[in-house]
């Protein structure tokens, strides 16, 4: 990407470089745009992306965060472009998004509207959170982040040749922002949980079908 922007500076240097050389600049640089599916827009908004200031949001602060939410933020990250991490404080866990601009306050709202549906879902299909049935309500919203989050980075591939540039340079843009204002930040593991297959398997297909494109995920 910046050899191509090098190249295109060099072809509007009117002053100090020859026309000869103006033509070589643009004739390479086409070349190179072609050769990776770029055009002159998405250089633009890939400057807009470098530019903007990378904002984090904290989503939630819980004593518990259980294996099946924590997928839920892999799943929203990539559907946000914005990166999400789970910190530990003492017997507290707390939820935070990074992204661009307002990315990272959509990405907190998501994943909290999604914690919701899950579970509304798990009860809505006949699991409980109780005791006795704990293990099939939570192996049904495990399979349902599994599925949500494959179909997430099936929406995420897309985007990416589609928009190109700008999703590249957000990535870099939170890698950065973190290496310099977090750079000893750490991830919890999650926990391991008796799996129930037959909630999970129904849990997934449900998660798969989900519509990523609603405001209410069904």
């Amino acid at each position: 990407m910046e050899r191509i922007e090098k190249l295109l500076r060099m072809s509007r240097d009117t002053k100090g470089a020859s026309e000869s050389e103006i033509m070589t600049a643009l004739k390479a640089a086409r070349s190179l745009m072609t050769q990776l599916g770029i055009e002159e827009c998405d250089l633009e908004m890939d400057d807009n992306a470098r530019s903007a200031t990378v904002e984090k949001t904290e989503a939630v602060v819980k004593s518990e965060l259980l294996k099946w939410e924590q997928i839920v933020i892999v799943a929203v990250s990539r559907i946000t472009d914005t990166r999400g991490v789970t910190v530990c404080m003492g017997r507290r866990f707390k939820v935070v998004f990074y992204g661009v601009g307002s990315d990272s306050q959509l990405a907190a709202e998501l994943y909290r509207a999604l914690i919701v549906a899950i579970r509304s879902a798990a009860r809505l299909n006949g699991f409980r959170d109780t005791s006795g049935k704990r293990a099939a309500y939570r192996s049904y919203c495990y399979g349902y982040s599994c599925g949500l989050c494959d179909k997430a980075a099936t929406a995420q591939a897309a985007a990416a040749l589609q928009l190109g540039a700008m999703v590249i340079h957000k990535g870099a843009a939170i890698k950065k922002h973190l290496e310099k204002t977090a750079p000893d930040l750490r991830t919890t593991k999650s926990t391991k949980s008796r799996v129930d297959t037959a909630a999970f398997t129904m849990g997934k297909k449900d998660g798969r079908r989900a519509d990523l494109g609603s405001k209410k995920i069904n």
